[in-house]
């Protein structure tokens, strides 16, 4: 299973892969940021130590500023994390992004060859309704 989520839920997502009893396939981060208070588990055979972490982060992003999320995902490395990370130029928090989908799903066809996931048809997206991220 790949779990992702983008601004605030993909905080909620990388929250939840660090407290997530199973393994997961992979998880990607766009346009978010793990909070300072939480703390990454030790011991290096909790089920997710491996899980490989892809973040997208525009440089123009004043939501979850480039320096927070570097901070932030500097964190997951030292502790461990394979991330992966993609910043685009002249990318604020709110736009939309061709590249942003197409380096991930890039990354998500690399990860899952590579770690021998299945792929499944069945693909679930559900775009925001708020005017800010259309």
């Amino acid at each position: 299973m790949v779990l992702a989520g983008a601004s605030q839920g993909g905080t909620v997502a990388l929250h939840a892969m660090l407290s997530y009893p199973r393994a997961l396939g992979a998880l990607i981060c766009l346009r978010t940021t793990l909070v300072d208070t939480v703390s990454l588990p030790k011991n290096k055979r909790y089920s997710n130590s491996t899980t490989p972490v892809f973040v997208f982060t525009g440089d123009e992003d004043n939501v979850y500023t480039p320096q927070l999320q570097e901070r932030s995902y500097s964190r997951l490395s030292e502790a461990g994390y394979p991330v992966e990370y993609h910043t685009e130029p002249n990318c604020n928090h709110w736009e939309y992004s061709r590249n942003e989908i197409r380096c991930a799903a890039a990354w998500i066809g690399r990860v899952c060859l590579q770690r021998g996931l299945r792929v499944s048809t069945a693909v679930s997206y559900q775009r925001s309704s708020s005017p800010e991220m259309q």
